[in-house]
């Protein structure tokens, strides 16, 4: 299964890899993102905005596809 989850704010694991501030709160869709990814086969990618970009930016971390795309 594929899911595309649209977030408000880039998780902590993309905003370091981007070197971007990370955002205090979110916590609880980092623990249902591990509770995704322990449940079975599954194809999840993590979709946020950031103004700092002029690109979009896709990494392969931890198991999981994150993209963030310039607001």
């Amino acid at each position: 299964m594929k899911v595309l989850w649209l977030l408000n704010f880039i998780p902590p694991v993309m905003a370091k890899a981007l070197r971007l501030p990370v955002q205090a709160g979110g916590s609880w869709v980092m623990a249902l993102q591990q509770a995704l990814q322990d449940f079975g086969p599954l194809e999840l990618v993590l979709c946020a905005y950031a103004n700092q970009l002029e690109q979009p930016q896709r990494r392969q971390l931890e198991g999981c596809t994150y993209l963030v795309l310039p607001s």
